[in-house]
Parts: structure tokens; sequence; C-alpha cells
């Protein structure tokens, strides 16, 4: 983070000095160009008259001209650097608004838990929302997701909507006290071996980190939603609004899931879907390579 920190304000400074240079050449261009003007008028009106007096001054008007090619050649040339000044300048504040971006993306987001990687106790989203309650199964009980999250949410389940495609959300953000108590309640209910297969431990629940939704047809029933319309309009157009399904059949995780589904972001939700790969399949250093991209709309 330190390191991050030193190379974005390195940067920064670089960006500052690259700027005030770009404004004093950019001035001096100005200045050039309004004296090269300048000496063109003049000269025009000396070659004007040379030429209208006497054309044995020709050898003085030759020199003009040959004066006003090399002015020509040198605008020229401060033209070219200050195009390429330009371009550098726009490649570095282009670096600095990148790094700036993922900055602001919480690491934990895009990491591949279940039973990969381990959320601590204290992790708890900063920005949890309400869900609205025309989007839950059960009315009388508060879900919660992400702020940011939440109106990509939104417009999913609005346009299913449009599609007469009724969508309903019956879990949402689970702390880490709340997931162990599910594991322990589906353990008594179902026994352990059931509990291993479908209910992840504390700290490997992608619920934890605030962008994932178990979702339903409006019977509120998981067992064999696979082969509800609703399902497969899913599977159509999640990606759209940067949903992924964690748990497809024959994953290496856990029993196939089809009622939960993850925020990952547009972008790789989208390249996703074009390559017929899901979200386990890739190495953490290719999925990071989309955090700049989580919130992009």
């Amino acid at each position: 983070m330190k390191n991050s920190i030193n190379i974005l304000f390195l940067l920064f400074l670089i960006f500052l000095f690259s700027v005030f240079l770009f404004l004093n050449i950019k001035k001096q261009k100005e200045y050039d160009e309004l004296a090269f003007s300048n000496f063109i008028q003049t000269h025009e009106k000396e070659v004007f008259s040379l030429n209208k007096k006497n054309l044995e001054q020709g050898a003085g008007l030759s020199e003009k001209i040959i004066e006003i090619e090399f002015l020509k050649e040198q605008l020229e040339e401060e033209q070219n650097l200050y195009n390429e000044l330009e371009e550098k300048i726009e490649k570095i504040a282009k670096s600095v608004g990148i790094l700036e971006k993922i900055k602001k993306v919480d690491k934990e987001l895009l990491a591949k838990y279940s039973k990969v990687y381990f959320l601590n106790e204290h992790y708890t989203p900063k920005n949890l929302e309400d869900i609205e309650e025309k989007f839950l199964f059960n009315t009388g009980k508060k879900l919660q997701i992400r702020k940011e999250i939440n109106e990509f949410l939104e417009e999913m389940f609005e346009d299913a909507k449009d599609d007469n495609i009724i969508l309903k959300i019956i879990s949402a953000y689970r702390s880490y006290e709340y997931q162990g108590q599910i594991k322990d309640n589906g353990s008594i209910i179902h026994g352990q071996d059931y509990a291993d297969k479908y209910i992840a431990d504390q700290g490997l629940s992608e619920h934890q980190l605030g962008t994932t939704i178990d979702i339903v047809s409006k019977s509120g029933k998981m067992t064999g939603f696979d082969d509800t319309e609703e399902y497969q309009w899913l599977l159509d157009n999640a990606h759209k609004y940067g949903f992924i399904l964690s748990y497809p059949e024959k994953n290496y995780y856990y029993n196939f899931e089809p009622w939960h589904w993850r925020f990952v972001g547009k972008k790789l939700a989208d390249d996703l879907y074009d390559d017929k790969k899901y979200f386990y399949d890739l190495s953490q250093r290719n999925i990071n390579k989309y955090t700049q991209y989580f919130f992009d709309d």
C-alpha cells in the first residue's frame, strides 16, 4: 500500500512538472507564431518593394525567401515537439487517473474467496445500503448491499420486470458472525456433509463482501430455480449489469447454486460472458486487471 502511494505521488509530481513545461512551451509557441506572422508580413512588403523597384535586386529577394523557408522549418519542428509533449502529458494524466480509480476500489471486491482467500471477522463494508423492499421476497426482512452496487441491481431488476420477469432477493450482505450461524444451523438441520457442499464457512463467503445476492423467482423456491425462466433471463442478461454466476455446474468449490450472483463490474462480467468462462476460471492476477473498471457504468 505504501509503495502504491509513493508511486502515485511520484506520478503526480511528474504530471505537475509536465503540465508546467507544457504551458511554457505553449506560450513560447504562441509567441513564435505571432513573431513569424509579423516577420512574414514585413518581408512580404519588402519583397514587393524590391521587385517593383528593380529586378536586379533579385539576390536580396532570394535571401528573404530562403530565410522564410528556414523559419517555416523551425516552426514545424517546434510544432512537432509541442504535439509530442502534449501526447506524453495525456498519457501521464491517464495513468494518474487509473491509479486514482484503483485506489478507490476495495482490493477485496475482486478476490477469489470460496475456500481460496479468507476475510477476517472485522471486515465490514463501509457503505452498505438497504435494498428496496419491492425487490425482496420477504418484505419484513431488511437486506443490504454496497451503495455503489445497489444502482446496478435496481436497473437489472427493473429491466427484468419490463421483460415480464419478476426477480426476488432472499439473501444479500451477511456479517462474519451471521455466516457462522447459517453454517451451524445448516449442519444441524441437514448434516455436516450437506452444509460443506452448500454453505461457506465464516470468512469464506462472498456475501460478506456486500456484493453478492441470492435470487429466486416470486415463488421463493431455491430448489429447481435453474429450470425457471427467471434463471434463464439471468444467464442471458445479468452480465450487462455486472453480475456473474459464482458457482455454475461442475465447479470445484460448492454444489451448483443457480441463485447465487456476485457483482464484479460490467467489464469483467461482459468478458466472462463473451469468453464463456467463469470468475473462478481466471487467475487472481488476471482478475485484478479489472479493478479500475469495477464501478464503470
